[in-house]
């Protein structure tokens, strides 16, 4: 379990390094990109205003210059010098698209005005509290940029002292419009602001006429006084600066522009730019949710004025984040990959060593089958050796029963034999005895024989059953009955030992058999096949067959 954590707090560990390192790359890359974008476009940006404002740098000299211009100049009470020089100079103007052409002089009256035809004319109003006014009354070049005291317009303000014979009469003051250049690339914001860092010229119209830092109070009353801005209150935006890129680059943050009102203190953005490197002079408690930007600024140099593209962090805040939650995706899956590959492993290897149990197993059974079967073999060959033993022991014994009945008919014919070779002795016996007394009374005398032999013939029964001859056959009689009773004992025995089958059948055969042929002698047998006989019936009577 411990060693789960560890590897639990390891991926942690490692997720978390490598979404930190994607995001870091991710971003850094996308703010290098949109760096390289931003500064080719302040670029391109700065030098098509500075363009702009070099082609109407010298039409102020040359209004001056102009016989008309000098002479309304020189005699500004003379009206038709002053309807030539207001024509003159609203031809100018229309030439040049300039907003408006008007020359003052030296007391900072207004004498001529190319829009001298409208209700809005330039003509007669006192200037002399303008900056370019008085840079140009100097010997210098005016230029300055403020909304207009009649017109109420914002414009461009460039001026150029007019002389003759070495001596400043007056002044020539061309004002520009500059609306369309806040327009003209509206992709990412645009700000433009003076050297007092206000901002006078926006893509974004809420943003205008604010300060990038919070102004001097000297700064600000100077500009109450010159009516620069009219009476827009000029506030700082809620900016604060994150980190710096360079010198020229930054990463801020941007509230709304109503911010600043409600207490929010707004970021040194613009002495940051001053001083690159420098922290911020303060910072916005509500700026954290604000948007970032990627701000990017140039100098156009004369007029001292800065250019300030803004280019927003959401894209690459959202490639970063997209990039990391890809590299999590990944980091995950390739977790869940390791994970379910060492459990495949795992599994793999289980399957393996189950492998390798079942192979044991099997030649662990295939051993134990191959032994019983040797087993089963030796047992079915001493199954096949004993049933061999039977068979020869049946056909043995077949043989041995065939002979016994054999043995027993002849032992049957014998007995028979015997009986009635015993019948045939005793009648022949007593025949011979009767010859031999007959003989021998023969010798002794012939007649007496005769009268013992009628007298014999003569006997009454009972005299006979006394007389030797009845006695004789009386014992052979009884001999005879005698044999036939052991004879049916022995069959009976024979009976009783082998009850089922044919034996007992064959035996019960042979028993009717002799008594059949007991009673019957026919003729004598030799006395070898007697004995045969006899040996067979001893044989039989003591296997009790």
């Amino acid at each position: 379990m411990k060693r789960r954590l560890i590897v639990v707090f390891a991926l942690a560990a490692m997720l978390a390094a490598a979404c930190a390192l994607t995001w870091t790359l991710t971003w850094q890359r996308g703010v290098d990109d949109l760096r390289r974008n931003a500064a080719a476009r302040v670029d391109r940006t700065t030098n098509a205003l500075k363009s702009t404002l070099d082609r109407y740098e010298s039409l102020p000299y040359l209004l001056g210059g102009h016989p008309f211009v000098q002479d309304v100049l020189a005699a500004p009470g003379n009206h038709r010098y002053v309807n030539r020089a207001n024509r003159y100079l609203e031809d100018m103007n229309r030439h040049a698209h300039a907003t408006a052409s008007y020359v003052i002089t030296a007391d900072g009256l207004c004498v001529a005005a190319s829009n001298w035809r409208g209700p809005d004319s330039f003509a007669g109003i006192d200037y002399r509290f303008r900056p370019y006014f008085v840079e140009a009354v100097k010997g210098g070049t005016g230029r300055f940029f403020g909304i207009g005291t009649i017109s109420r317009d914002p414009g461009y303000y460039i001026s150029q002292p007019v002389r003759r014979n070495g001596r400043i009469i007056g002044v020539a003051v061309v004002k520009l419009n500059l609306e369309w250049f806040q327009g003209a690339d509206a992709s990412e914001p645009l700000i433009v602001a003076d050297d007092h860092g206000v901002i006078f010229l926006s893509s974004v119209s809420a943003w205008k006429y604010h300060t990038l830092k919070p102004l001097p109070a000297p700064v600000a009353a100077s500009i109450q006084q010159t009516r620069q801005y009219a009476r827009y209150p000029v506030t700082p935006l809620p900016i604060r600066v994150e980190r710096e890129l360079g010198p020229d680059a930054q990463i801020i943050r941007l509230g709304p522009a109503d911010s600043a009102s409600n207490g929010a203190s707004p970021a040194g953005f613009a002495a940051a730019f001053d001083a690159p490197g420098a922290p911020a002079s303060g910072g916005l408690d509500a700026s954290r949710r604000a948007p970032r930007y990627l701000a990017t600024r140039r100098q156009l140099g004369e007029p001292d004025w800065q250019l300030v593209t803004l280019a927003p962090l959401a894209s690459v805040d959202a490639d970063a984040l997209n990039a990391t939650i890809v590299t999590a995706f990944g980091f995950v899956s390739l977790c869940l990959l390791g994970f379910y590959w060492r459990m495949r492993r795992a599994r793999v290897n289980e399957m393996m060593r189950g492998r390798v149990l079942l192979q044991s197993a099997y030649a662990e059974l295939n051993r134990r089958v191959e032994e019983r079967t040797a087993d089963l073999s030796q047992a079915n060959a001493r199954l096949q050796k004993e049933v061999g033993e039977r068979i020869r022991a049946e056909q043995e014994l077949r043989a041995a029963h065939d002979e016994l009945i054999q043995a027993s008919k002849l032992a049957a014919l014998g007995q028979m034999a015997a009986g009635i070779t015993h019948e045939l002795n005793q009648p022949l016996a007593a025949l011979r005895s009767f010859s031999d007394n007959t003989r021998v009374l023969l010798e002794r005398g012939e007649q007496a024989p005769r009268a013992r032999i009628s007298r014999r013939s003569r006997r009454s029964p009972s005299e006979w059953a006394r007389s030797p001859i009845s006695s004789s056959c009386s014992s052979a009689a009884r001999g005879r009955a005698t044999k036939r009773r052991t004879s049916r004992a022995r069959c009976a025995t024979c009976c009783r030992c082998s009850r089922s089958g044919s034996r007992a059948s064959n035996l019960r055969s042979r028993c009717a058999m002799r008594r059949a042929a007991a009673p019957r002698p026919r003729a004598s047998i030799p006395r070898s096949i007697i004995r045969r006989s006899s040996r067979t019936a001893r044989i039989c009577g003591s296997n009790r067959c």
